[in-house]
């Protein structure tokens, strides 16, 4: 919940005490969650590398599970991460495994958020068509309901327009992701 509000100090301290008993917490998913919410809080504050050696061992955890849809997800989360470090080759193969969980277990609403990264990646990568395409594919499958999600698809775009250099077209679409991203995203996504 901290995380969530940008209390970064208090997740902090909230996270310390669970650490200074994490060798007595027996159940696996409790151990889990609690790498889990230290990488998402790492994420959150930009401290990348922190963050994907946490979620990394989510995703070596919950491979020994049948949770699905918790290991599609923190595939996607990693994925994610991969890609705020601008290493879209090993982010695309955490995205398409997520896809390919979260599609079997259902979980529609999450596949935007896939799609945003991957329009993300596929920038990085340079391949501008293919972002714009994964971009207006993720805010097809938001329907508005994720601004978040939303707004990091609109500044894919705009990043395509400035790459064919239509200056006004992604102005307007910064200002747009910048609405979006405002109250929703990570001080750093609306910084960028």
């Amino acid at each position: 919940a901290y995380t969530d509000q940008g209390r970064f100090a208090d997740a902090e301290v909230v996270l310390a005490d669970v650490l200074d008993v994490e060798e007595s917490i027996a159940d696996p998913i409790a151990r889990t969650r609690l790498a889990w919410a230290m990488a998402r809080t790492y994420a959150e504050q930009g401290r990348l590398r922190l963050a994907e050696r946490y979620m990394g061992e989510v995703v070596a955890q919950l491979g020994e599970t049948e949770h699905t849809l918790l290991l599609g997800r923190a595939h996607a989360v990693l994925g994610g991460i991969l890609v705020d470090q601008r290493r879209p080759a090993e982010a695309d193969a955490h995205l398409e495994r997520a896809g390919e969980l979260m599609r079997d277990a259902g979980a529609a609403p999450e596949l935007a958020t896939l799609s945003a990264d991957r329009g993300r990646a596929a920038l990085i990568a340079g391949d501008v068509e293919g972002a714009r395409d994964a971009a207006r594919r993720a805010l097809a499958e938001t329907e508005a309901t994720e601004p978040g999600v939303a707004g990091s698809a609109t500044l894919v775009l705009a990043r395509a327009a400035l790459h064919d250099g239509e200056l006004d077209e992604a102005r307007f679409l910064c200002r747009s992701a910048i609405e979006l991203l405002e109250h929703t995203a990570a001080p750093h996504y609306v910084a960028e």
